[in-house]
């Protein structure tokens, strides 16, 4: 698909990794298409006919995905969230994922399928999205660490939009995003400063917490890790 072509986009990402956050900045900083000077379309999908309980933007069904993968003129923005950073934010509001023993390293329901553990369930959402990724090129990814940094994330952001062919125009717009909560829903952190303060905080606590209470460590998979992350250091 030709960058040219993309006039709506579609975040996507697991429970807690920033979609409400991005969809509210793309609509709401003057987002176009480069080439056709043309506003992009934001869609907020929550519900789906073919999945009625799982909500649909933080699908892990491969064949449901492609669907919008493959739909004429779509972009899709993934969003990625640090494995230790997604546990923190998991275990203050799980949403719809459903611990069979309210603990947060045991076995888990979302919908209708079970996992053993909660890392089994991100290992299966980000390895399935780097394939998603290498076969399509109107599927990118955003890191949400780099998005709640206000320093830099405007530059940031339309680095990683220009290669579907879209640029935000507003900065002060984004802005205003950053500085309000993402959502009116779950316990939402007040403003992208908290968040970020936060996120560098909790990250090695609960990486050495799952170190020291869980078998579960051995289990993250470092290659998504790797792909993410090391792939933001090379840009």
């Amino acid at each position: 698909m030709s960058s040219n072509e993309i006039t709506q986009v579609f975040c996507i990402g697991p429970f807690n990794t920033g979609t409400n956050l991005l969809q509210k900045i793309l609509s709401n900083s003057d987002t176009i298409n480069i080439n056709k000077n043309e506003g992009i379309k934001i869609i907020n999908k929550e519900r789906h006919e073919w999945i009625p309980n799982v909500n649909f933007k933080h699908c892990f069904l491969r064949n449901i995905l492609d669907k919008y993968v493959h739909t004429k003129n779509t972009g899709i923005i993934i969003l990625y969230k640090n494995v230790y950073n997604w546990l923190y934010s998991m275990k203050k509001e799980s949403y719809e994922v459903k611990f069979i023993k309210n603990k947060l390293f045991d076995k888990l329901l979302l919908g209708k399928y079970k996992f053993n553990n909660i890392i089994q369930l991100y290992n299966l959402y980000y390895t399935m999205y780097m394939d998603i990724i290498e076969k399509n090129s109107n599927v990118i990814f955003v890191d949400y660490y780099k998005l709640i940094n206000k320093d830099t994330c405007f530059e940031y952001l339309n680095q990683k939009l220009s290669s579907l062919g879209i640029k935000m125009n507003n900065q002060e717009k984004m802005m205003k995003e950053l500085n309000k909560p993402a959502k009116n829903h779950g316990l939402c952190i007040q403003n992208s400063n908290l968040a970020l303060q936060n996120y560098i905080s909790n990250q090695e606590l609960v990486k050495q917490f799952v170190i020291q209470n869980t078998n579960l460590n051995h289990t993250i998979d470092t290659k998504v890790i790797k792909y993410f992350e090391n792939a933001e250091s090379l840009e």
